[in-house]
């Protein structure tokens, strides 16, 4: 009877490899994309576009992957909508109000303030995970995530380190610090609720990821659509602007603008995969690996010299990496009472 269980096991490490291999694959994407967005869409007046056009592309994608896999029918006979609701529909919910507070923030904040509270969203997604999933860290572990957190905070340094301090905008408690705080408590709950859905409840990733991108496509609309129910006036209304501008929409698109669209698609996906087969937190390695590589990468290209912090940070994030790795969480086993 003890040799049953047995099987579970055995499918982790091959589960934890294909998270492996998408954390490098999500940590290269997401450390390019801002060179992509800067090469092939710069010139593109109407970003909303772009938004748009990542969540079709996004969800032709993940549609692909289901039928390349062969779980389309079996992920469409499973699918009901109350239970997409509460597992997708949810951290949709989050990460629309949570962008909408990133934007309120980072007018009232200077940004060398916003992108080191801005980083505390690693923690927030440890304490969720904690709380709804029964997750527990290792002190190492806890050690390696305060290690990226101030990985983190020297790459926004290095990052901002020629800012001008004197144009930035003075702190404000409620319009700045409220908001940016609350951001990161929202970013944390949705990646634990996703994390859930895949990991506890066994949703499909990909389908996971079409259902986030429906849910966000209609939180975007909901201003316009709002626009139309309350008969918001036509110079005010966003929709009817929208219609009478309809031929500046596509102003500065090209042919190339497609690339980074499918770049930014694409990890979408790798999101997905990263945090059903490894998790959330090891998601915030990745992306914080990404933006140290969008260090690296810029230098080669834009020959931008590299400041200390970029160095400092990506030995603390591979040290992290090791140790975060090497001490996973071991259950103590109660010692059988002795009479």
């Amino acid at each position: 009877m003890a040799a049953a269980p047995a099987k579970t096991p055995a499918a982790a490490p091959s589960n934890a490899w294909v998270g492996y291999v998408a954390m490098v694959l999500l940590a290269m994407q997401f450390g390019l994309q801002p060179i992509l967005y800067k090469e092939f869409a710069g010139e593109v007046k109407n970003r909303s576009v772009l938004v748009i056009a990542c969540e079709v592309c996004k969800l032709l994608l993940s549609l692909l992957t289901l039928v390349s896999s062969g779980a389309l029918m079996r992920v469409v006979k499973a699918w009901n909508f109350h239970d997409s609701l509460m597992a997708s529909g949810l951290p949709a919910c989050t990460y629309a109000v949570q962008n909408v507070l990133i934007q309120i923030a980072y007018q009232h904040l200077p940004s060398i303030v916003f992108n080191l509270i801005n980083q505390t969203k690693l923690l927030s997604a440890a304490l969720f995970l904690y709380f709804l999933m029964g997750t527990r860290f290792s002190l190492q572990q806890c050690f390696a995530m305060m290690m990226l957190l101030s990985a983190a905070v020297l790459l926004s340094l290095a990052k901002d380190g020629g800012a001008d301090d004197s144009a930035a905008p003075a702190i404000s408690v409620e319009l700045g610090l409220v908001p940016v705080l609350l951001a990161s408590l929202l970013s944390g709950l949705g990646s634990a609720l996703t994390q859930r859905s895949m990991q506890q409840h066994k949703r499909d990733a990909a389908l996971v990821t079409m259902e986030l991108s429906i849910y966000g496509s209609l939180f975007l609309m909901l201003p316009a659509i709002w626009s139309t129910i309350v008969k918001t006036p036509v110079s005010e209304s966003p929709a009817a602007n929208a219609f009478a501008n309809i031929h500046k929409v596509f102003e500065g698109c090209d042919y190339y603008t497609i690339i980074p669209v499918v770049s930014n698609a694409l990890g979408g996906l790798l999101v997905g995969t990263v945090t059903k087969h490894v998790g959330g937190v090891l998601k915030s390695f990745a992306l914080i690996c990404g933006i140290a590589f969008t260090a690296f990468v810029e230098s080669y290209v834009y020959g931008a010299v590299l400041p200390n912090e970029v160095f400092i940070a990506a030995g603390l994030v591979a040290i992290s990496m090791a140790i975060y790795s090497s001490f996973p969480y071991v259950k103590k086993e109660a010692k059988p009472k002795t009479e």
